[in-house]
């Protein structure tokens, strides 16, 4: 995050503590959606637009945030889904993310409670409170958000690496 950004990241925590009513837009002059405009959003805001959206996109914001409602630029959503995941994914148990892990390579709840030496019943009760945890509808959902952040990891890593 480079200095401007972390300018922002300060004086939005700042103001909204002085007044959590205020009504914020920020542009920046970054074209890319990288981290430090993402930490702005965590701080608090009202409304975020990139430099390089249309000037619909500023409308847009500025119409909402008059009206008391909040805008995220859409190039700004995606990662902001990204770190919801990655969030309510740190909030599993490791025996949520254990069990979670061998459904998603193709075991049964009979065969992962052999396994781990559990009762089928509290392998139910893990993958049931791993989905409420994730927000999932369905344990397939739950194991498909599991797997996507691995994905992401992995590749992050090779980017790295």
């Amino acid at each position: 995050m480079g200095p401007i950004d972390q300018f922002a990241v300060t004086f939005v925590g700042d103001h909204l503590r002085r007044d959590a009513q205020a009504a914020i837009v920020l542009s920046t002059g970054s074209r890319n959606a990288g981290a430090g405009r993402v930490e702005v959003i965590r701080v608090g805001r009202r409304s975020f637009v990139l430099h390089s959206s249309p000037a619909s996109h500023v409308i847009d914001a500025l119409r909402c945030v008059a009206a008391g409602g909040e805008y995220v630029d859409p190039a700004l959503a995606a990662l902001l889904s990204e770190d919801a995941d990655a969030s309510r994914l740190a909030q599993l148990s490791p025996r949520e993310d254990q069990i979670l892990g061998l459904l998603s390579e193709g075991l049964t709840g009979q065969a992962i409670a052999l396994r781990l030496f559990l009762s089928p019943e509290t392998v139910r009760t893990h993958v049931r409170n791993a989905t409420t945890k994730l927000g999932a509808k369905t344990r397939v959902q739950a194991v498909a958000l599991l797997v996507r952040s691995r994905d992401q990891g992995s590749a992050a890593i090779a980017a790295i690496g």
